[in-house]
């Protein structure tokens, strides 16, 4: 059977060409017999690189015998005939590697006269000596089959320019087969090591950055498949979404987040378009009985794909540049992120959840860094930070003019929460949040319905911004769902006057409305853990920590057995392991914010113990058994700061008191992880215990020591199965942990006391302080982090293994309405960036303060 198609091909081609045999060459002169075949004026040849081994010249006649050509002419046969046996051929042809004589078939089909294709004039590789055919066939399906089996036999390269040559004549290739091609351009790479190698971050040019080329990348598979699209849609071929997407994740691995993000707005353009995003396919074709995707689906899919850019830009901004290959990142990212927002600026975004990209806009770090935008049709470059910001505030001002401006797309709830956070902790304005609110659930058509998220967004912001009555309000709101009882609220709104002083924004009095609808809508809300985390952080901030305590019992009422002496070893093993159960579920979050209120209100005690099983439950939460589906969580350096604060008011606390009270300088209630271990006693100086905990502390984050970890393991309880897991490494320490940990070691001592002590006593002190190992090594791991020493410990501390590198840039990532500058450095610690506070001008501040640090408002600690 494959004897009959291939003489059936052989007769086609023999009728149509003198020639000996069909051996193509990157060049024509390679061919001596094309020389005496006239070319037509209408069909350029289909060629592809490489030289192929030549072919004997029976290797097409000895395919057949006389017979066979007898049997089936070539002049009973329907074009539709001589196309499926000219397929076969290819095929048969390929199989042996005969890749030239495969390729002359498709010429040779590809040379006779269609009537309802319009060829192309434009002219590729070389010209390939033809003639004319008599009847029209078809060459669609035997190009299919030869590039198919180009991809089978791994020519990637010679696939890829085949493609090419088929789509400029005109000839139409299926969207799967572009699909394939395109996953064997991008695919990864054989080895991770390869993958692992450096990446391609090259300075910015302005005309790489905003218009999309093969050039932009370095590349050559991915070169190719940019040459692809680009194809597709000049000559109206399909495009999918998965083209796009495994062409923008080799861009990423590649490190051309630049052109990923080029790609991203072609394709959002493409699906905001009047015309589909799949062009309308050659009538008569299969593919146009092909499903397309919904919009739901696109919308998906274009979320996803946004994400895969999104995340590679916040792990670039995470990072603080220590060279110019990090600077370089930086910039290529902020380039990246405002090719993205200029399709919210250009009002093309089509997705109804662009809450990702708010977010990465108003993350953005402060920087002096340019970027290159299109703006009424030029080219101009602007600083990133401000234009972030200026695509942001022009979201919030459409909202409060409309229905007098241009009506803002359908967003989702996900969006309108990211932006009443942005409004709420960034630029400090009830007014804007108003706004947001009002478009919600009045001016949006249809409206929205809140969720748990805008109610935890509305109540910690509140607690932030010191509203007074709004979290009470909030949590009544959320009363009336638990008691099922009547809303106490009569008024259309609930309106409450913030008078929050000046402010960087030029805020002065501002009002927070809340419609009716919204606080109706939060009595049937449920609860979840971030709403349990955000009512402990108001009840710390409003000055009341010691209620933490009934809380934690009440929502962990293991405790209250679990560490008390005379318990059996199985009901305590019993209640250890529902508590941790309970814990896994609670999170990271939960316990650092109880720490936070039990170290403020100096319960270190109990602190401890909450930290030993949050250690525990960090540990258990990789265990099926207690993760119970998932994701193993780690505690933040927060949670370690929290505590290394409380083992440093302690040491403090010694220090003012023990001239008073012996008792107070002794202690009693903490200390929990020393007592299990037996090393000290108890009515041990505060100060001894306070600053053998903060190393332990410290030793175990900066250099992973497992005597901490161990001695947790000892007292795990109930915790089985646990053998073959390792804990997670403890995470990067900041500025604020080395200042609390400064604090336990080197207890800051009021003026007052530091001028009635000896000066004899108190030189003597810190000459003692020098010799110590402790303060060496906190500050080997400041110098280590990438932080300036202070001056202070620069006399103290003079160790030869310690090296005064040059510090790298750190990148402020304060919210918007905080002063780029921190406070006055401390000459003792480390500088501080708040983030949380509210900034105001203090009413009295030291002649030339103001002057000295360039007028800078000062932030109130909280």
């Amino acid at each position: 059977m494959i004897c009959s198609h291939v003489s059936v091909a052989a007769r086609l081609v023999a009728r149509s060409s003198t020639l000996r045999y069909g051996l193509l060459r990157t060049s024509i002169s390679h061919s001596a017999a094309a020389r005496h075949v006239h070319a037509s004026p209408h069909h350029s040849p289909l060629t592809i690189p490489g030289r192929y081994a030549p072919v004997a010249s029976h290797s097409i006649s000895s395919a057949h015998d006389s017979s066979t050509m007898k049997s089936l002419p070539a002049s009973i046969l329907t074009p539709g005939q001589l196309s499926r046996a000219a397929a076969h051929a290819v095929r048969a042809l390929t199989r042996t590697g005969a890749f030239s004589d495969a390729l002359y078939i498709v010429n040779a089909l590809h040379a006779s006269p269609i009537d309802h294709v319009t060829p192309t004039t434009i002219p590729i590789l070389e010209q390939l000596v033809q003639t004319a055919r008599h009847q029209p066939v078809s060459v669609r399906l035997a190009a299919h089959c030869f590039l198919h089996d180009l991809l089978r036999s791994g020519r990637t390269r010679q696939a890829a320019r085949f493609s090419e040559a088929v789509m400029s004549q005109g000839i139409y290739l299926r969207s799967r087969t572009l699909q394939a091609l395109m996953q064997q351009l991008c695919r990864p790479l054989p080895s991770v090591f390869d993958s692992l190698g450096p990446r391609n971050w090259k300075r910015i040019q302005p005309n790489e950055v905003l218009f999309l080329d093969s050039g932009c990348v370095q590349d050559p598979s991915c070169q190719a498949a940019i040459r692809i699209l680009e194809h597709a849609r000049r000559y109206g071929h399909r495009r999918t979404h998965e083209m796009y997407d495994v062409l923008i994740r080799a861009c990423l691995l590649q490190g051309e987040i630049i052109v990923a993000s080029l790609l991203f707005a072609l394709l959002v353009k493409e699906f905001a378009s009047t015309r589909p995003i799949v062009d309308s396919p050659v009538p008569g074709h299969i593919d146009a009985v092909l499903p397309r995707h919904s919009k739901e689906d696109h919308e998906r899919l274009l979320f996803s794909t946004m994400q895969l850019i999104l995340r590679d830009v916040k792990s670039i901004h995470l990072r603080d540049p220590r060279d110019s290959l990090d600077e370089r990142r930086l910039e290529s990212s902020l380039q990246a992120l405002a090719n993205l927002a200029m399709l919210l600026e250009q009002e093309e975004f089509v997705l109804g959840n662009v809450s990702s990209l708010l977010r990465a806009l108003y993350s953005c770090p402060k920087t002096d860094t340019r970027v290159w935008i299109i703006r009424n049709g030029k080219s101009t470059q602007v600083a990133a930070y401000p234009f972030f910001q200026e695509v942001l505030l022009r979201i919030l001002q459409r909202m409060k003019s409309y229905p007098v401006g241009p009506p803002l797309p359908l967003m989702e709830l996900a969006s309108y929460n990211t932006l009443l956070s942005y409004a709420l902790r960034h630029r400090l304005s009830p007014s804007m949040a108003t706004d947001v609110l009002e478009h919600m659930t009045n001016r949006r058509q249809p409206p929205l319905q809140p969720s748990i998220a805008t109610y935890n967004i509305l109540f910690r912001s509140a607690t932030l911004l010191r509203l007074p009555y709004i979290p009470e309000q909030l949590l009544s709101a959320l009363q009336i769902e638990f008691n099922h009882g009547e809303s106490q609220t009569s008024s259309s709104s609930l309106v409450i006057s913030c008078d929050i002083g000046e402010s960087p924004v030029g805020m002065q009095r501002e009002t927070l409305r809340i419609p009716e609808t919204l606080l109706k809508a939060f009595s049937s809300l449920k609860p979840d853990l971030y709403t349990l985390t955000s009512y402990i952080s108001h009840i710390t901030a409003t000055g009341n920590p010691h209620g933490v305590k009934e809380l934690v019992f009440h929502l962990l009422p293991e405790l209250a057995v679990l560490f008390r002496s005379g318990v059996n070893a199985s009901t305590k093993s019993k209640l250890h392991y529902l508590c941790l159960k309970r814990s896994v579920r609670y999170g990271p979050y939960f316990f650092t914010v109880v720490l936070n209120a039990l170290v403020k209100a100096g319960l270190t005690g109990l602190a401890e113990r909450i930290w030993i099983l949050a250690q525990q439950a960090q540990y258990a939460s990789s265990i099926p058994e207690f993760a119970l589906g998932g994701e193993q969580w780690r505690l933040g350096i927060e949670a370690y700061t929290v505590l290394m604060q409380g083992y440093a008011a302690e040491a403090s606390r010694t220090v003012r008191v023990r001239r008073h009270s012996k008792h107070m300088a002794r202690a009693v209630g903490f200390g929990w992880s020393l007592y299990t271990r037996k090393q000290l006693r108890a009515g041990k100086a505060r100060h001894v215990i306070g600053r053998r905990l903060a190393m332990l502390l410290y030793r175990t984050v900066l250099f992973e020591d497992k005597t901490m970890f161990k001695s947790l393991l000892r007292i795990r309880g109930g915790l089985h199965g646990t053998g073959s897991i390792s804990p997670l490494p403890p995470p990067l320490p900041d500025s604020r942990f080395f200042n609390a940990a400064l604090d336990a070691l080197c207890p800051r001592r009021s003026s007052a006391e530091m001028r009635h002590r000896p000066t004899v006593t108190r030189n003597t002190s810190w000459a003692f302080m020098t010799r110590r190992t402790p303060l060496q090594q906190v500050a080997h791991g400041i110098t280590s982090a990438g932080y300036r020493l202070p001056k202070s410990l620069q006399e103290l501390v003079e160790c030869d293994d310690i090296v005064y590198s040059k510090p790298s840039t750190r990148l402020d990532r304060s919210p918007y309405a905080f002063s780029s500058a921190s406070h006055p450095p401390d000459s003792n610690r480390l500088p501080i960036t708040n983030t949380r506070s509210i900034p105001i001008r203090p009413r009295r501040s030291p002649r030339g303060m103001r002057k000295k640090w360039g007028g800078h408002r000062i932030m109130l600690h909280r």
